[in-house]
């Protein structure tokens, strides 16, 4: 495969993981409460130490939990209806769940591209919410394109991983 092939691989995969649009429109403190169910916001080192060997609720809050409906802009996950991002987050809990059985390594992996990609979602929001009408006329087409290229780094490792269990 070459390296064009390979990158073209990753960009899809990408998009199977989150959708940058829905994932910046979560506000502050709901990002913030998603971080604190992955184990990203711990209060002391102790806690931090133990979220670090067992991350089985973290890796079930994305395959099972609503932490990926967020990530795809689902609004009402306890509702049955079939909507475009229902099925992208039906599908990415899919992939994530059926990569999570191979490896301990990509269960912390995907758990930390989630966490990476929520606090660079809290970051932009507090910078965001910081412009008053003139400045963010002016400074938000930057603060997105900074978030943008965060969540992407966050779920690049990730999307590499996926890319190889598939070959």
């Amino acid at each position: 495969m070459s390296s064009a092939d390979a990158l073209l691989q990753e960009n899809r995969t990408l998009h199977k993981l989150y959708d940058a649009e829905c994932m910046m429109s979560i506000s502050e403190t709901v990002a913030h409460g998603y971080l604190v169910l992955l184990g990203g916001a711990s209060e002391s080192a102790g806690q931090a130490a133990a979220q670090n060997k067992d991350i089985s609720l973290a890796f079930m809050a994305l395959a099972h939990g609503n932490v990926l409906d967020a990530c795809f802009g689902v609004q009402t996950a306890g509702r049955r209806e079939e909507t475009p991002a229902s099925r992208a987050a039906r599908e990415a809990k899919q992939i994530i769940e059926e990569s999570g059985t191979s490896s301990d390594s990509f269960r912390v992996g995907a758990v930390q591209a989630y966490t990476e990609a929520f606090e660079a979602v809290i970051e932009y929001r507090r910078k965001y919410d910081s412009l008053n009408c003139i400045t963010r006329c002016f400074r938000t087409k930057k603060l997105r394109k900074t978030c943008e290229t965060k969540l992407r780094e966050s779920f690049l490792n990730l999307a590499k991983a996926l890319a190889e269990q598939q070959h």
